[in-house]
């Protein structure tokens, strides 16, 4: 696949999972450097953690706005 060129069609080919023909329609350049990949999961777990903060955020405004009323007499 990667010595053909754009919209080439290969001969077929027979793997394990049985015969393709294979037909290239554009390349991508992509960064798979060890950099690229540590930056795509800082981001994840940071945007993973802001999600848990907001909800925290969330959780603790509810329970500033609750009103509780205790009665000495009923504990």
């Amino acid at each position: 696949m990667a010595k053909l060129c754009v919209n080439e069609i290969s001969e077929p080919v027979q793997t394990q999972f049985g015969w393709h023909i294979i037909q290239v329609l554009g390349r991508e350049n992509k960064d798979n450097s060890s950099e690229f990949k540590k930056n795509m999961v800082r981001d994840a777990i940071r945007k993973r953690k802001l999600k848990k903060k907001q909800s925290f955020g969330r959780t603790f405004r509810l329970r500033d706005e609750a009103f509780v009323e205790i009665y000495q007499d009923r504990l």
